[in-house]
């Protein structure tokens, strides 16, 4: 990659070297997305880990996983089976046997490591936003406190 950019500083195709510049910065920026899910399947993968101990195989009903998720996200079958098929081709969960109405599934470790991760970076987030309303109070408290010591010094000594 170093020697891509190399080359494309001595050359005079300066328009090529932009346009490359900007397809890195966007691959750096975004990554690799294969790994993301949306909420929805965050939502049924969580509720597959939950089902099933220890990673072991569990029959689960598909009206079960409708009725144990929020009504806001609108399921039926149909795109409950899209995601069962979404999870099983990224390697988030085995699916043994599946039916109309039941399906047999297990979590992988992938997936449980995902929920767990997923999990932290909550916990981090929440920190972070504590941390960041402390130190946006204590520099209003500073500035204010600044303020007034300025302004009394100034009065004291003119």
């Amino acid at each position: 990659l170093l020697l891509k950019w190399f080359l494309f500083l001595r050359s005079k195709n300066w328009v090529h070297f932009k346009i490359s510049f900007v397809f890195l910065h966007i691959k750096l920026s975004f990554g690799n997305n294969k790994n993301m899910l949306d909420i929805r399947s965050k939502e049924v993968l969580k509720l597959i880990a939950s089902y099933s101990n220890e990673g072991s195989y569990q029959v689960i009903e598909l009206e079960e996983i409708i009725s144990s998720l929020p009504p806001k996200y609108k399921m039926d079958k149909e795109i409950i089976m899209q995601i069962l098929k979404h999870l099983s081709s990224a390697d988030y969960i085995s699916i043994k046997y599946k039916d109309d109405n039941v399906i047999c599934v297990c979590p992988l470790p992938f997936g449980r490591q995902y929920i767990e991760a997923e999990e932290e970076r909550k916990k981090n987030a929440k920190k972070m936003k504590n941390y960041a309303k402390g130190a946006f109070i204590s520099a209003i408290i500073s500035a204010l406190i600044g303020a007034f010591l300025g302004t009394l010094i100034y009065n004291i000594i003119f």
